[in-house]
């Protein structure tokens, strides 16, 4: 599915329609394709973000390398948006903000074998620093890089396809619909297809659920 199916069935859903002019007359719609690009970008991103609450190994990243010495200093991806695990010579390290082991007066040029790591814009620091090169590996979950927002295409440009299935998407589809209500005031419409959204996330969840299982046979018990 790409941007141009969502927008027609988002405007489908509005309804859009100018009660100054006779039926069946050809009108501007109220909201530009622009507007609802912006609703339907920072939905997906919730959207990205409500599948991994379904299912943690959703759209991770794992990254191997060398911790950088002396510095004990990791350089983190540039898409990064939350870190799930990193472990540094076979050991799983815990996250401190750098306020807080600045407060506890931590001496940070310590050495020995790194047990936490603070994040300072790009780049992991280790504590106690490492005195020697240890292999790292980082689990992360990216965030959306700017290729993976779906303006809608120039001409001649190609579209990229939303990589989730098509009834997956429908959740993005009512909850722009949903938004788009509510600002324009339309709040009973707004509510149902809020509920249309909810039906649509328990239907992922099934769906997520038959997935991990492996086949709906092993739901059912069945060898």
């Amino acid at each position: 599915m790409k941007i141009a199916d969502l927008l027609s069935l988002v405007r489908f859903y509005l309804d859009e329609v100018s009660p100054e002019l006779p039926e069946g007359a050809v009108t501007n719609p109220f909201w530009t394709d622009a507007q609802l690009c912006l609703l339907i970008n920072h939905s997906y991103a919730a959207f990205r973000d409500m599948l991994t609450m379904y299912d943690k190994d959703y759209g991770i990243t794992t990254v191997t390398g060398v911790v950088t010495v002396p510095a004990s200093t990791i350089t983190l991806p540039t898409d990064l948006r939350s870190v799930n695990q990193l472990t540094v010579g076979g050991n799983v390290l815990y996250h401190r903000p750098l306020t807080l082991m600045l407060r506890n007066e931590l001496d940070m040029a310590e050495t020995g074998t790194p047990m936490f790591y603070c994040i300072t814009g790009t780049t992991a620091t280790l504590y106690p620093k490492a005195t020697s090169a240890l292999a790292y590996t980082l689990v992360y979950t990216p965030g959306i890089t700017p290729a993976e927002y779906h303006p809608p295409a120039d001409e001649g440009e190609t579209e990229v396809d939303y990589p989730e299935r098509d009834t997956w998407l429908r959740w993005v589809v009512y909850d722009v619909v949903s938004e788009a209500l509510k600002k324009d005031r339309r709040h009973d419409e707004a509510m149902a297809y809020l509920r249309y959204r909810q039906e649509v996330e328990a239907g992922i969840d099934r769906d997520i659920s038959i997935m991990n299982r492996g086949t709906v046979r092993n739901i059912f018990g069945e060898a």
